[in-house]
C-alpha cells in the first residue's frame, strides 16, 4: 500500500512539472503523463495483489544472525575489507504494527568496504533482501578532519577472514534473559 502513494505521489509530481513546461510542449508531455500513470496504477495494482499474498524474504533468522555477514564474505571474498556491516532483521507485526515483513525476516544488509580497484576508496552495497543479490556497489564520500595527507583508510577497515562473528547468538541469548 506504501508503494502505491509513492507513485501516485511521483505521477502528481510528474503531472504538475510537466504541465509548468513550454505551451507548444505540455500537451504532450501531459498526455505522456497520463499514459504513464494508467501503466503505472495497473502495474502497482498487479504489485498489491501479489504483495497481500506477502512478499518473500529470502533469509531470516533461522539461517542466523551472521547470514549479512556469510552472504556478504560469499560475494567479496574473505580478504576484503569492511568499515562496517549493518544488518537487521524485522520484529514482526505483532510487536510493530508498521512492520510489513514477518517477524525474523533479514530486512536491511548493507556494508561498506574497500574498493578492490582503488583502496584509497570506500564502495558502499545493499542487499535485496527478496531475492538476496547485491546491488551494484555505490562510492561512499570519506570526509577527513584535520590533515588529509595522514590520512589512511587501512587504520579504518578489516578484512572479513578475520572477523568473528561467531559469539553474536551467545551475546544475544544472554540479552535474552536479562529482558525476560
Amino acid at each position: 500500500m506504501k508503494s502505491t502513494y509513492r507513485y501516485l505521489i511521483a505521477i502528481a509530481i510528474t503531472t504538475t512539472l510537466a504541465a509548468c513546461g513550454e505551451k507548444d510542449h505540455a500537451p504532450q508531455t501531459v498526455e505522456k503523463s497520463a499514459d504513464t500513470a494508467s501503466s503505472v496504477a495497473s502495474q502497482t495494482a498487479e504489485q498489491s495483489a501479489s504483495s497481500d499474498d506477502r512478499e518473500t524474504y529470502k533469509y531470516s533468522l533461522s539461517d542466523g544472525l551472521d547470514i549479512c555477514f556469510r552472504k556478504l564474505k560469499d560475494k567479496l571474498g574473505g580478504n576484503a575489507k569492511v568499515s562496517s556491516i549493518d544488518s537487521s532483521f524485522s520484529e514482526g507485526k505483532d510487536i510493530d504494527s508498521e512492520q510489513d515483513a514477518p517477524r525474523g525476516a533479514l530486512t536491511t544488509c548493507l556494508a561498506s568496504y574497500q574498493d578492490p580497484s582503488d583502496a584509497r576508496k570506500l564502495l558502499r552495497s545493499r542487499m535485496n533482501v527478496h531475492s538476496g543479490q547485491f546491488e551494484t556497489p555505490e562510492p561512499v564520500e570519506i570526509d577527513v578532519t584535520g590533515d588529509a595527507s595522514k590520512f589512511n583508510l587501512n587504520d579504518y577497515v578489516i578484512a572479513l577472514n578475520r572477523i568473528d562473528a561467531s559469539p553474536l547468538q551467545a551475546f544475544l541469548d544472554s540479552r535474552k534473559l536479562k529482558l525476560s
